[in-house]
């Protein structure tokens, strides 16, 4: 896959239609067909660029893709292939997700949302903040019904692939960061 200088193929499409609708109101106005040929570059690049855009895969997406996996991982209970978006080297980190794995399950679908990803300067590195709600159970007392939770994952390139060498829990409402665990979910162990 190539690169694309957006996220989007939509802002050089919109250019083209914009030129193009520039063509369309000269033509109405002096009606010189000449002006109708700013449509030409729509009709023919117009396709081209969404096609482009639609087979180049960005960092940016990658990264989008992998948090995504993640949590459907989770959701599934699939501790290995949870694990595998872990950085081996970092044995600490693994160990906390196999902890959470333990005492946090999901009861039902999750849904993650409000997905912003920054990359670095050399496109090695992502943070990526998120949200994910849904209904979950806690090994010591059982079913807590929905809940909200927010964190921010930081992926580093290893191999070709995008590994998570970082994890931090975020205030659901302020975005702030807290704990792993609250006191009062320590208290539920």
């Amino acid at each position: 896959m190539g690169t694309w200088f957006t996220e989007s193929a939509w802002p050089p499409i919109m250019i083209l239609a914009t030129a193009a609708g520039a063509g369309v109101a000269l033509f109405f106005t002096t009606q010189r067909v000449k002006y109708l040929a700013a449509l030409l570059p729509l009709m023919i690049f117009g396709p081209v660029i969404y096609a482009y855009e639609q087979r180049t895969v960005t960092e940016r997406e990658r990264v989008e893709t992998a948090v995504y996996d993640v949590v459907a991982a989770f959701q599934r209970e699939d501790r290995p292939g949870t694990l595998a978006y872990f950085s081996a080297s970092d044995r600490q980190l693994r160990g906390r997700c196999t902890w959470a794995m333990d005492f946090v399950q999901p009861n039902g679908d999750l849904s993650v949302t409000d997905v912003s990803i920054s990359m670095g300067n050399r496109n090695n590195r992502a943070v990526a903040r998120f949200r994910v709600t849904g209904p979950i159970k806690i090994m010591s007392i059982g079913d807590v019904g929905t809940r909200a939770s927010r964190w921010e994952l930081t992926w580093q390139k290893e191999g070709g692939e995008w590994r998570i060498i970082g994890l931090q829990r975020l205030d659901p409402i302020s975005g702030e960061p807290m704990e792993l665990m609250t006191q009062s979910e320590r208290a539920l162990r």
